[in-house]
Formats: C-alpha cells, structure tokens, sequence
C-alpha cells in the first residue's frame, strides 16, 4: 500500500494537479488520505482523478493467459544463432538507454522488402527512471509498431536484450511498475483478438553481439535518451505515452536519494575488503559460516584475505608506529 500511495504521490506532485495516474488495485479510503496529506488535495477529487483516468487500470487476474509466448535461450550463443534462423516476415527489436544520466527507449520493425519503422521515447533522467522500465517501455512500442502495420503476416517475432523484461510479464506481484508488462500484455490481446491466425515470440537476444537489428535498436534508443527532441511524433506512440510523462519511478527515487547521503562508514569497509578478496562478502560465505564462533569465523577471515591484525598487536606493545597494515588499500 506504502508503495501504490508514493507512486500516486509522485505523479501529483505538480502545482497544476495533472490527472494522477495510479496503476494497480482501486485505492482504498486509507490511500486516499496518505495522498491527501502530501498533496493538499480532497479525497473526492483524488478518488474521481483516479477512476476516470484511463490508465488506471488493474492488475490482471491470476487465470489469465498470455496470447503470445516466451523464449530464453540457454546461452547466448544459441540464442544468436536462433536469431539467424528465424525467417518470420516481421521482426521486432527493442531497446533501451541510459545515456548521460537520462533514460530513452526503442523499438525498431523490420520487414522484408520494406524500409524500417522506428518509434522512439524518452522517459527522463535516471533520477526518475531506471533502464528495466524502459525495457518494458520498448515492448510496448514494438507492439504500437505492430498494431499500425498494415496486411499483418504471421508468425513474427519480438525480440529484446533483457531476460528480466520478458519474465516481469508472467508475475502477479505489486511491485513497482506492473502497469507496463500489463500495458504491453493487454495490447496483444486486442491483437490476439482481431486476428485469428495471431502467433506471436517474445524472445531474448544478447546485447552488443553484432546482431543487426538489436545495434540498430540500441542506437534508435540511444538517440531517445539524448531528449524530448527526438521522440517519435505524438499520434504514433502508444496512447498512454501521449500524457505529459510516466510516473516516477520508486526505485530510481530511492536509489537518487541514496546517492545524496553520506557514506557509510561500514559500506567503506566492506568495499575494502572486497578489494582483498571479492568472494568474502557473497551470499554463499555468510551462510557457510553463519553457524560458526567468531574465533573460528576470524581464522577463516584471516586465511581467505591472507591478512591477519599483527600490526595492530605490535603496535598495542610499542613495537609498531601504525595499528594499520601497510599492504591494505
């Protein structure tokens, strides 16, 4: 609930109050009030502003089906060479930027015997998103590209250089965000829908390979992330992405807070001693050694990084100037 109220917050933060969009469940009485207490606006006005707003809309039912499917290959060599193979008529790419500290999106259609279509938007600076969202941004594109095409020819293919986008479509979670694999989702159902001989694959394809339509994506994307300026006309984007801009996204706004603060003095320490040895802090030694003594926990510490606090003993005694070692960045 915390989450939904900051991100209907961030959308209606501007002295105008724009139309706020809110993306999951119907907000409950006590969302309204947290709004209302970050805002100034009234619960009525807030509940109408989110009802009528088009994308307000909820997630989808746990029954529901995706019309197309999903491919991941188990390696990126056998994923370029799939690539290679495909022969479909149509093929999408997508792509996403981040670029100079600002985030831009791509989807590139190309077709045989016909010059490529191109749709290209911007979605701010890194402070406000991140690439994941511009991943699934793409998406959303590559299906705008495929709706205004005319004397659609099936199967064709979708293909984009991040697994995590093609998974994010399969989950039912709140989490920040769900409203684009949605929007994408819904938008190939309505495809679905008009034609009966829809097949659709959404696949994954490794970036930076030399695969010819991922680098013409990446560069389309790389072109969005300079600015507004280069954002594909008005009338050919996806409806949602005709509003002034996309809600702030949470986990850019916590990770640009973050930066603001001041470092930590054990964050430093653990960096350090990553330098030392990379593998002390992962995951797997904690647990190994989660069940042992700290003396037993020291001794390991001491033989993985080689180091052992000799200088700080020596100096304790009077045999040493500096408690530190020497060899220690």
């Amino acid at each position: 609930m915390h989450q939904s109220s900051c991100r209907i917050h961030v959308t209606a933060q501007s002295s105008e109050s724009p139309p706020i969009q809110a993306h999951g469940g119907r907000p409950s009485a006590t969302q309204l009030r947290i709004v209302h207490l970050y805002t100034g606006l009234p619960t009525c006005s807030l509940s109408t502003q989110l009802t009528s707003n088009p994308s307000f809309l909820p997630r989808r039912l746990p029954s529901t089906i995706n019309p197309f499917r999903s491919h991941i290959a188990a390696t990126r060599e056998i994923a370029i060479a799939e690539d290679e193979q495909i022969t479909d008529n149509i093929q999408v790419y997508c792509a996403a930027s981040g670029h100079d500290g600002n985030i831009g999106s791509a989807a590139v259609l190309f077709r045989a015997g016909a010059p490529p279509h191109t749709l290209r938007y911007y979605l701010g600076t890194e402070k406000e998103h991140t690439v994941f969202e511009a991943e699934e941004v793409g998406l959303t594109l590559a299906a705008k590209l495929i709706v205004s095409e005319n004397n659609l020819t099936f199967p064709l293919s979708i293909s984009i250089d991040n697994q995590a986008a093609i998974q994010s479509g399969e989950g039912f979670d709140s989490r920040p965000g769900p409203y684009l694999p949605d929007r994408f989702r819904r938008m190939m159902q309505k495809l679905a829908k008009d034609h009966p001989d829809f097949d659709v694959t959404v696949r994954w394809i490794p970036g930076h390979e030399g695969v010819h339509g991922n680098e013409e994506a990446n560069k389309a994307a790389k072109l969005a992330a300079i600015g507004k300026q280069h954002n594909s006309p008005t009338t050919r984007l996806p409806q949602y992405l005709r509003l002034d801009s996309l809600p702030l996204s949470i986990s850019a706004l916590k990770k640009a807070h973050r930066n603001t603060l001041p470092l930590d003095p054990h964050v430093e320490q653990i960096t350090r001693t990553q330098q030392i040895d990379p593998n002390t802090i992962n995951r797997s030694f904690l647990k190994f050694t989660a069940t042992f003594p700290k003396r037993l926990t020291s001794l390991l510490m001491n033989l993985r990084s080689r180091h052992i606090p000799l200088n700080r003993h020596l100096h304790r005694i009077g045999k040493s100037d500096s408690p530190n070692c020497a060899h220690c960045p």
